[in-house]
């Protein structure tokens, strides 16, 4: 996955759009890959860039938690620590853009192993509200 930053390895896109049907480079929906153990992003699509307004750079010396509000952390970790936890709001997530402003939104996440990696994809539904 080291490489030229603005794409991602061509084996693990074929398996991302095996697992979600959609192309991970070019999808308009934002999209990223984060580690399973570490939560630190590995990919980052196009539209995440835009909509979150991080650049590729930013987003991938970030985890997950940094575009959480403080107050959810201990739900994510929760997660990690507990994966059938049954969250009461589903897959509704509050998330935090560059500029600071909360935005609710949908996610749906695929889990995929990669190069001895727990990793998952993450499809970020922007038209979801709570």
């Amino acid at each position: 996955m080291e490489g030229i930053p603005n794409t991602i390895d061509v084996r693990l896109a074929h398996d991302v759009r095996a697992l979600c049907g959609l192309d991970f480079d070019t999808s308009p929906v934002p999209m990223w890959i984060h580690d399973r153990r570490t939560l630190a992003f590995v990919a980052v699509n196009s539209a995440a860039v835009a909509y979150y307004g991080f650049s590729r750079t930013e987003f991938l010396r970030m985890t997950m938690l940094d575009i959480r509000p403080p107050e959810d952390v201990a739900r994510i970790v929760k997660d990690v620590l507990y994966p059938h936890f049954h969250d009461p709001d589903g897959d509704l997530r509050r998330h935090r853009t560059k500029k600071g402003k909360l935005v609710n939104v949908g996610i749906k996440a695929y889990k995929l192993r990669f190069n001895d990696r727990d990793l998952e994809v993450v499809v970020v539904d922007v038209a979801a509200r709570g």
